[in-house]
C-alpha cells in the first residue's frame, strides 16, 4: 500500500481562526508573483508570492502567445496571415480563476531556503568487504568521529553505499581509511515455536573495513541564465545533492522504502493480520517551483513483515497448520510443502542458537525432512543435522518432521524453522489480502485537520527533514509552515438525468437490450440453485424499469465443475452472446480467471454474483445488478447537461471530436518470477458524450527485458 509518487494535499484554512502558523493569516487583497524569487525570501515575501494578479497574468499570457508564435515560425507554420489554421493556446477553463467562492487552503509544500552559491563537493565511496546499509552507517559514523580533520571539520551526507556530499572540500582528493568496527550481537535463550525470551547483554564482534574516497565533481546552484531568458532552473545534479542532504536525518532514524520513512514514533504500528503490521510513515520529495525550493512531504502506510518466529507466522497465514504444535509428527503434504515455501520464499530471517546476528534470505525448502537430512563437515565427514544442533548447541530440535530453510542457491545451507525468526523493518512481500488492505486504508483515513497535525509533528519531530544537523552543514533552512495556497469552490457539474438518491427509484439516460444471453453456476447446494428461477424474473423486471431490456429467456442454464470453466464459458459464446451472468458458491481465486478467459480471451461480457445474494434477493441487490449490466453493455445512467465543449479548453473547431485516452501500466510485487507486467491503453469512443470507453491491453513477461 505504499508506494508514493510526487504527491501533495492541501488542508482548508478559515481565516481568522486560531493558529501558531505564521502564514496561516490572510494574505491582502493584492498579490505579486516572481518568477525568479530570491534564494532567501522573508515571511513576507512568501505570503506575496502566492497568486498573479490579473495585469500579470495577462502579461503572462501575452508572453506566451508570442513564444508559441516564434516556436511555430521556426516550425515553419504560418500563425497570422495565411490561409492555414493557425495554431491557438487552450485557455483556462475556469474563465481565468474568477470562477467560484474564494476558499483559502494549505498545502503539504514547504519552502526551503537555500544559498545557491555553496558549493557541494561529491566523492565516490568503496567499501570492503561490501557492508549491508546499517553497517556502513555505523562506518560514516565512525569515521566522522575519529577522522573530523580529514573531512575539513565538516559533516557530509551520505547517498546509499557510494556516494558522500560534502559542503567543504577535502584535504585531499582520494582519502583512504580502515575501520575496525565492532559489530553488535545478541546470545538468546529459546522457546518452543521459535520465539524469544529476554535478550542477553549484548557481544561485540570487531570487523576489518577499508573506505577509499574520490572526489568526482563539485559544482554549485548559481543560475546559469542565458541571454534573454528571465529564470533558469537550478542544475539537476544540484537539486539532487540538496534532496540526499534533507534526507539524510529521516534516513538515519527511520526505515526507508523507496523515497517513504517509515518509523514507529509516528503513531505506532498496528497488526493487520496474517503476519504483518501496519506502519505509518512519510514520503518527500525536493522541487523547484515558482516560490522557490520547496520540499513535498505527504503520509504514507506501509505493510511489514511481524518480527515472529517462523513457524508462529506459518501458523498465521495457514489453516492446516494451526495445530501443528500439538501434532508434530506429521509430515507435511506436497501440496502444503508448496504453500510453505511459497509464504517463505524471499523472507529474510535470522537466527537465535549462534552469537551473532546475521541476516538470510530464503531461496526454498529442502527435499528432505529435518528427520532425514545429513551435511558434511569442512573435512567432508557426514554429520547428522538433528545430532550436530544437539552436540553444538544442546539443543534439541522439536519439529523434525518439517523441511528445512534453504538460505543458499547454490550449496546446502540449513536452517530449522523452529530456529528462524522474521527480521524487523522488513517490507511485508506478499500481495495483501482483503482484510489486510481494508485495515491499511484505515489506518490511512484521517480528517484534514488530523492529516495536518501528523505533518506537523514530523517535520518538527526528530525524525523529519528539518532536523539533524545536515541541513545546517549546507546552509539548509527548511520551513516548518505549510505554504498558504488560494482556491476557488467551483459549482458542481448537472445532469440531464441526474440518479435519484434512491437507486430503486432511478432510471436510466441511455439503456440497452439484451438479447441473448447465459447464466452459468459455478457450485451451489440444490436449495441454492432452485432460486435461479426467480431470480432471473426479478432481474428482468428490475432491468425493465431501469430502461433495459433482457430477455427473459437465458439462451442455456449450465451447472459445472470450475475445471471446465473455459470450455463452457467457449461453447456458451459461441452463440453470439452479450451477457454471460455467473453465479458462484463463494469468492475464490477462479474469479479472476473467469473474468480473463471471458472478457480478454473469448470476448464477452461477464457479471459475476454470489448464492448468497441471490438467495435473499434484495431489491437494493438486484438494482445495483441492473445498473452494472447496463454500464457493461454500454448503457449510461446520466449525461451533462451541458456538452463537453462547452467545458474543455478547445484547439480545434466545435464540430471536430475528440477522444480522452488514459494509459497505466501495472508491475507485480517484487520477488514475483511468474506475474507479468499489463500495460493498458483506454480511450472514449462516442463523442461528444465521451462516457463509453474501450481498452487494449498487454501483458509482458520478465524475460521481455
Amino acid at each position: 500500500m505504499e508506494e508514493k509518487t510526487q504527491s501533495h494535499h492541501t488542508t482548508r484554512h478559515i481565516p481568522g481562526s486560531k493558529s501558531r502558523t505564521s502564514l496561516l493569516h490572510k494574505p491582502p487583497l493584492v498579490h505579486h508573483l516572481h518568477t525568479n524569487p530570491p534564494p532567501f525570501p522573508s515571511s513576507t515575501q512568501q505570503n506575496l508570492n502566492l497568486v498573479p494578479s490579473i495585469a500579470e497574468r495577462k502579461n503572462q499570457q501575452q508572453q506566451k502567445t508570442q513564444v508559441s508564435e516564434h516556436k511555430a515560425n521556426s516550425s515553419n507554420i504560418k500563425v497570422s496571415g495565411s490561409t492555414e489554421k493557425a495554431l491557438v493556446v487552450a485557455k483556462r477553463p475556469d474563465a481565468s480563476g474568477q470562477e467560484g467562492s474564494v476558499i483559502y487552503l494549505l498545502a503539504n509544500h514547504f519552502l526551503v531556503k537555500f544559498d545557491p552559491s555553496q558549493k557541494i563537493y561529491h566523492s565516490n565511496v568503496d567499501i570492503s568487504p561490501h557492508p549491508s546499509k546499517e553497517i556502513a552507517r555505523m562506518i560514516k559514523q565512525k569515521l566522522i568521529e575519529t577522522e573530523p580533520s580529514s573531512f575539513s571539520g565538516a559533516v557530509p551526507a551520505f547517498y546509499g553505499r557510494k556516494n558522500i556530499y560534502s559542503p567543504v572540500e577535502f584535504q585531499e582528493e582520494r582519502l583512504e581509511f580502515f575501520v575496525n568496527l565492532p559489530i553488535p550481537s545478541c546470545n538468546n535463550t529459546l522457546m518452543k515455536c521459535g520465539d524469544l525470551r529476554e535478550k542477553q547483554p549484548q557481544k561485540k564482534v570487531d570487523k576489518l573495513f577499508r573506505v577509499n574516497m574520490r572526489l568526482v565533481s563539485k559544482f554549485d546552484g548559481k543560475e546559469q541564465r542565458k541571454e534573454g531568458e528571465n529564470w533558469a532552473p537550478l542544475p539537476r545534479e544540484y537539486i539532487h545533492a540538496l534532496d540526499v542532504i534533507v534526507r539524510e536525518n529521516p534516513m538515519e532514524n527511520c526505515t526507508s522504502i523507496g523515497r517513504s520513512f517509515y518509523s514507529s514514533s509516528m503513531g505506532g504500528s498496528k497488526e493487520i493480520g496474517g503476519g504483518a503490521v501496519g506502519l505509518r510513515g512519510f514520503f518527500q520529495s525536493l522541487r523547484q517551483t515558482q516560490q522557490g525550493l520547496a520540499l513535498n512531504m505527504d503520509l504514507s502506510i506501509a505493510a511489514f513483515q511481524e518480527s515472529i518466529g517462523v513457524i508462529a507466522y506459518l501458523q498465521k497465514n495457514l489453516g492446516f497448520l494451526k495445530d501443528f504444535s500439538r501434532n508434530k509428527g506429521r509430515e507435511l503434504s506436497l501440496e502444503e510443502r508448496r504453500e510453505v515455501e511459497k509464504e517463505l520464499k524471499n523472507i529474510r530471517v535470522f537466527v537465535c542458537h549462534r552469537e551473532t546476528v546475521q541476516r538470510y534470505r530464503v531461496y526454498g525448502l529442502t527435499d528432505e525432512i529435518i528427520e532425514r537430512l545429513w551435511f558434511p563437515d569442512r573435512v567432508g565427514k557426514q554429520l547428522r543435522l538433528v545430532s550436530y544442533f544437539k552436540d553444538h548447541y544442546g539443543y534439541e530440535i522439536q519439529f523434525k518432521n518439517l523441511p528445512c530453510v534453504q538460505i543458499s542457491r547454490t550449496r546446502p545451507c540449513y536452517l530449522p524453522m523452529e530456529l528462524c525468526m522474521i527480521c524487523e523493518g522488513q517490507k511485508f512481500l506478499g500481495k495483501l489480502s482483503d482484510d489486510q488492505a481494508a485495515n491499511i486504508m484505515k489506518m490511512g483515513c484521517q480528517k484534514p485537520n488530523e492529516r495536518k497535525a501528523i505533518t506537523d509533528n514530523v517535520m518538527a519531530g526528530p525524525v523529519g527533514p528539518s532536523s539533524g544537523t545536515q541541513t545546517r552543514e549546507f546552509n539548509l533552512e527548511v520551513s516548518r509552515e505549510m505554504t498558504l495556497l488560494k482556491g476557488r469552490i467551483l459549482q458542481p457539474p448537472k445532469f440531464k438525468h441526474d440518479r435519484s438518491r434512491n437507486l430503486l427509484e432511478s432510471r436510466a439516460f441511455k439503456g440497452t437490450r439484451v438479447e441473448r444471453w447465459a447464466l452459468m453456476s459455478v457450485g451451489g447446494s440444490p436449495d441454492q440453485k432452485s432460486t435461479i428461477p426467480k431470480f432471473i424474473n426479478e432481474l428482468t423486471q428490475k432491468c425493465e424499469h431501469l430502461g433495459v431490456f433482457l430477455s427473459k429467456n437465458t439462451l442455456s442454464s449450465t451447472f459445472f465443475e470450475p475445471s471446465h470453466i473455459r470450455a463452457e464459458i467457449q461453447r456458451a459464446a459461441s452463440n453470439s452472446l452479450q451477457l454471460i451472468i455467473c453465479i458462484m458458491e463463494r469468492k475464490h481465486k477462479g474469479y479472476g480467471v473467469r473474468k480473463r478467459i471471458a472478457e480478454t480471451r473469448i470476448g464477452v461480457v461477464t457479471q459475476c454474483c454470489l448464492y448468497s445474494n441471490i438467495t435473499k434477493l434484495s431489491s437494493q441487490f438486484v438494482s445495483n445488478l441492473a445498473v452494472k449490466i447496463n454500464a457493461k453493455i454500454g448503457g449510461s445512467m446520466t449525461e451533462l447537461y451541458n456538452s463537453i465543449p462547452c467545458h474543455i479548453p478547445r484547439l480545434f473547431r466545435l464540430d471536430e471530436p475528440v477522444i480522452f485516452m488514459g494509459a497505466d501500466v501495472t508491475h507485480p510485487h517484487p520477488f514475483d518470477d511468474c506475474s507479468p507486467s499489463v500495460a493498458v491503453v483506454v480511450g472514449s469512443i462516442n463523442w461528444p458524450e465521451a462516457n463509453r470507453y474501450v481498452l487494449e491491453s498487454q501483458a509482458r513477461n520478465h524475460s521481455r527485458y
